[in-house]
């Protein structure tokens, strides 16, 4: 998206355009344009102006910062650090086309985007999908051309203007220099249309012209907007993994299965399966033993059922991954899917959000209802390994899969070793091995001849692929085989055979083998040379290789068959598989794969040397927005440790440290109070409880509890009085700052300045930067609340320093807070939102909730003191949003107070809102916020007309704020008491 100025025309006119290739296609509004299309005059010179975000931790060079930024809302963001900085380009352009009575033109612009805007690919026939659709409009202002937050505003479609060929849309444009704008539909990333304007006589709503892929293809450009639509699905998934670990590896997994070996293809169990799932059926059950090819025939029915249909996407879903067997990898693995192949956003939004993890259900809901609008065919494999999972949800999640195809067009085909569990209820059809002319044509391949009578002793054999290949692979078994020796039959013979068999491998190759199983995924030969730590290993590794081949290779990595990867377990000795597992867990740690190295860890039971892993790189994890995926190691070692009273007693401090972490990161401080509270329990030594104790309080704190935490922090305070110990002096001044805070709220400022300047005084002798950077951050905040605004700024800024010394993304994100409310108290708006949206951008890369809903409140009250309405009540309402997610109740007073004021202001006054603010703060006794709110109330009922009731509740406000020596707000009331009438929109200030 770019701004389009046209300074040969108009010097001060600006409009709003965007890409739709990368060859430099451009659409942008006709009524802006139509002086040059009006004179015939087909070439011109304009200026075009774009801002690309600076990213933290991802390298890009400026082409690929701008795809970032044309991305979209909410792509872009992963791993921005909200950062601008603005390209001007000087380019010629000729007038393409232009639809005067929809308002929307075509120009050919001499310039290659980097990123370009997908447009709606389902024509004039997807508008009944338009009716429930949520819409982002995007464009740049007259006002306002230094940022692109400002202009971004979420509507609904209303109806079809087919007279106009436009769409009438609700809440989204707002400000002149917005035309041209896209209009983005959020269900899929694709453009429905272009900003014309405001409608008349309806404030509230715009029009936007209509757009698709079928009339822009009609006018015989030459480019192929499907194709431009699937590169940008497919950046669009590359910057949304970017940040997230687990769905980078899904990411990497999608491609589509390949198709069998030659000899394995159109067997008669395939034809079986299609025409089953060529009739009503949505789904089949493949069951058979180990190796009995029950992949090779799902894989092959599945291109076969696709290929009759060019609209079908294929995507394996294989349980014998460790990692796969929860229903939230199933749901982000099919999310990925959908959005990569079928242009499906609203699954993967979903797996976004930060409660994902403990909440599945919303973006199940999205994901069933893609798998019935589209049509995709799900191998789900190797079921068996999540028969005995007491996941009922994941049990679910399978049924329902099953039942969101039959009510669409998607298929599914299970495979299985057992039958299937109950609640599939698709039919079951026997894989039972390979047939004489199979097996006799696959031996060929490896110049194995054999004769009727051999190949029915193979055949014995052949219900796995592996008995078959070993014929091929071992002469001195294939002796054996051909001779008519015994060989295994049975599940369990066969098991034992394999053990057997690679029990009997030379040494190196079962050390690299060994390297693959423990590993449970494709790898590299990196990984694998350095995890097997084998000698001559390229010799070792090309003889694994060897037709056929043991190890195999695919595009994610060498691999090798389940059956293969639990014979090495099975048969190598205990000793062997824990180094295997260590070397691999040092490999990754080092490679700074903390997670991974964990698992590992975890995997070979040893839990103590997994949390101190965890708990050594704990902040990075959390910083790196990982909380999801610390989790869920952190599950599989309770789960693990359960089984001993003595285990859990030595990783209970440890355990509950990290888990209260996690739970302080998202926002959940109740469960975080009980974990710091059983963490602290663990050990008597002053300084590591007084920490504990200390977390504890500051949990309380977030939840409102005051009473708790005032206790909490004395405790701590208590244990490390006096202490000449570097980290107990540390840690009592960690307490003070928290007892500072709490005076902070409870308006008793003198005091709060003291502690705060006592802690800044000892992190200044022990050199403790974060402690400087918070300390400074508090004075900030008092002096802020007293008016001192110079004051103030200065303390702020301080604190961005310290936090921007030593790299502390959140101590950033809160001294960019501080230095937004000073900028609009002080009347500076358009430098608070620079603050506040740099801000948002860290909290939303650290996964902080709470923090995140102040920087939208900071947001709102910038919008709002600039008097833009609407971008304020957007913003109220995300903050209060985030707010109640974490339960904190003063903030979502906050958040109600300043919704109350902006209603009020804009003549929809809704008393309730201020006294339900008004009783939180009473309850808790925090004076400041009771005079704010009772003065802000007051204004209400001023412009309501009830002058009376507002005289009354200003005296009560006034005795309040003369009580608790609030100077600015006693000011403040006397200033409107001395003016009748005087009702003004009330600067919030809140502590």
């Amino acid at each position: 998206m770019v701004r389009v100025k046209d300074p040969e025309a108009d010097p001060d006119s600006v409009c709003t355009g965007f890409f739709i290739d990368d060859s430099g296609y451009l659409i942008t509004a006709f009524h802006s344009m139509k002086h040059r299309f009006l004179v015939g005059e087909e070439d011109f010179d304009l200026t075009i102006e774009f801002d690309t975000p600076e990213f933290d931790g991802v390298e890009f060079d400026g082409a690929e910062a701008e795809e970032a930024a044309e991305l979209g809302d909410g792509v872009a963001g992963a791993g921005a650090t909200g950062l601008m900085s603005s390209v001007t380009v000087a380019a010629h352009a000729r007038a393409e086309w232009c639809d005067p009575k929809a308002d929307w033109a075509l120009l050919k612009v001499d310039y290659s985007p980097a990123a370009y805007l997908p447009l709606n690919g389902r024509g004039r026939a997807s508008r009944d999908d338009l009716s429930d659709a949520e819409l982002h409009v995007y464009g740049f202002t007259m006002m306002d051309q230094s940022s692109l937050k400002l202009a971004l505003f979420k509507g609904n479609y209303v109806r079809h203007m087919a007279e106009k060929r436009r769409h009438h849309i609700s809440y989204v444009v707002r400000a002149e220099g917005q035309s041209g704008g896209p209009v983005m539909n959020m269900a899929n990333g694709e453009i429905i249309g272009s900003v014309v304007g405001y409608r008349e006589r309806e404030v509230m709503t715009g029009e936007a012209a209509e757009l698709d892929r079928e009339t822009v293809t009609a006018l015989g450009l030459g480019i192929d907007l499907r194709a431009m639509a699937h590169e940008w699905h497919a950046r669009a998934a590359r910057f949304i993994t970017a940040r997230n670990p687990t769905l980078a590896v899904l990411a990497e997994e999608l491609s589509v299965p390949e198709l069998p070996n030659r000899f394995l293809r159109g067997r008669e169990i395939v034809e079986t399966i299609e025409t089953l799932l060529g009739s009503d059926l949505a789904s089949v059950f493949v069951h058979g033993a180990a190796g009995s090819g029950k992949t090779s025939v799902c894989v092959e029915a599945a291109h076969d059922l696709a290929a009759q249909d060019p609209g079908t996407s294929i995507v394996r879903y294989d349980f014998s991954l460790v990692r796969n067997r929860s229903s939230a990898m199933l749901i982000q693995a099919l999310s990925m899917h959908l959005l990569v192949s079928k242009s499906c956003f609203e699954p993967i939004r979903e797996c976004l959000e930060s409660g994902f993890l403990r909440d599945h259900s919303k973006a199940a809901v999205e994901l069933l209802h893609a798998v019935r609008t589209h049509r995709v065919i799900m191998i789900v494999e190797n079921l068996h390994a999540v028969a005995d999972t007491e996941d009922e949800e994941l049990l679910k999640l399978l049924v329902d899969l099953e039942s969101a195809a039959k009510l669409g067009r998607s298929k599914v085909l299970f495979n299985s070793h057992h039958q299937p569990p109950m609640g599939i209820g698709a039919p079951v059809v026997e894989a039972n091995g390979f047939a004489g002319h199979e097996i006799a044509e696959f031996l060929r391949l490896y110049d194995v001849e054999t004769d009727h009578v051999s190949l029915g002793n193979i055949a014995k054999l052949a219900t796995n692929i592996l008995c078959v290949e070993e014929v091929a692979r071992s002469p001195e078994w294939r002796r054996k085989v051909l001779d008519g020796q015994d060989g295994p039959a049975g599940t369990e013979k066969l098991q034992r055979y394999w053990i057997e068999n690679y029990a009997r491998l030379p040494e190196r190759q079962r050390g690299v083998l060994l390297a693959v199983a423990v590993m449970d995924r494709p790898v590299s030969r990196v990984e694998l040379e350095e995890i097997s730590d084998v000698d001559g290993f390229s010799a070792t590794f090309e003889k694994l290789q060897r037709n056929p081949p043991l190890i195999r290779t695919s595009q994610e990595g060498y691999y090798i068959h389940s059956d293969t990867r639990m014979a090495m377990l099975t048969s190598s000795d205990r000793r062997q598989v824990y180094d295997t597992r260590l070397r691999a867990a040092h490999f990754c740690r080092e490679k700074g794969s903390a997670l991974e190295g964990a698992r590992l860890l975890v995997q070979s039971e040893a839990l103590e040397d997994a949390l101190e892993l965890l708990y050594q790189r704990r902040e990075s994890l959390i910083a790196s927005g990982s909380v999801d995926e610390l989790e869920q190691v952190l599950g599989d070692i309770v789960e693990r440790a359960e089984k001993s009273a003595e285990l859990r007693k030595s990783v209970a401090r440890e355990l509950n440290i990290l888990q209260a972490s996690c739970s302080t990161m998202r926002g959940e401080y109740s469960a975080a109070r009980q974990h710091w509270a059983h963490a602290a329990q663990t050990t008597q030594v002053p300084g590591e409880k007084a920490a504990l104790l200390r977390r504890l309080g500051d949990s309380c704190r977030l939840a409102s509890d005051y009473d708790a935490a005032i206790r909490h922090y004395q405790e701590a305070a208590a244990l490390v009085e006096g202490a000449s110990d570097h980290a107990e002096l540390n840690e009592f001044a960690w307490a003070s700052l928290g007892l500072g805070k709490l005076d902070r709220l409870h308006a008793d400022y003198a005091q709060a300045l003291e502690r705060y300047g006592n802690a800044r005084d000892s992190y200044s002798t022990l050199f403790d930067r974060t402690g400087l950077a918070e300390a400074e951050f508090g004075i900030g905040e008092v002096n802020r609340l007293l008016g001192a605004w110079g004051t103030s700024e200065t303390a702020y800024a301080s604190s961005l320093e310290h936090a921007d010394s030593i790299g502390n993304v959140e101590r950033r994100a809160y001294a960019l807070w501080g230095l937004g409310e000073v900028c609009r108290l002080t009347g500076r708006f358009d430098a608070a939102l620079d603050h506040h949206r740099v801000g948002l951008e860290l909290c939303l890369k650290l996964g902080d909730r709470r923090s995140e809903g102040w920087a939208l409140l900071g947001i709102g009250q910038a919008e709002f003191a600039a008097e833009r309405m609407e971008s304020a009540r957007a913003a109220y309402e995300e903050a209060l949003e985030q707010f109640e997610k974490t339960k904190s109740s003063t903030e979502v007073a906050h958040a109600r107070l300043s919704l109350a004021e902006l209603r009020s202001v804009g003549g929809e006054t809704d008393l309730g809102l201020y006294d339900a603010a008004d009783a939180h703060y009473r309850g808790l006794s925090l004076k400041h916020c009771m005079v704010q709110s009772s003065l802000a109330k007051a204004l209400a009922l001023r412009r309501l007309g009830r002058h009376r009731d507002a005289n009354s509740l200003l005296k009560q406000a006034q005795k309040l704020a003369k009580k608790y020596e609030l100077g600015p707000e006693e000011r403040m009331i006397d200033v409107v008491r001395g003016r009748r009438g005087y009702a003004p929109a009330l600067a919030l200030n809140f502590p």
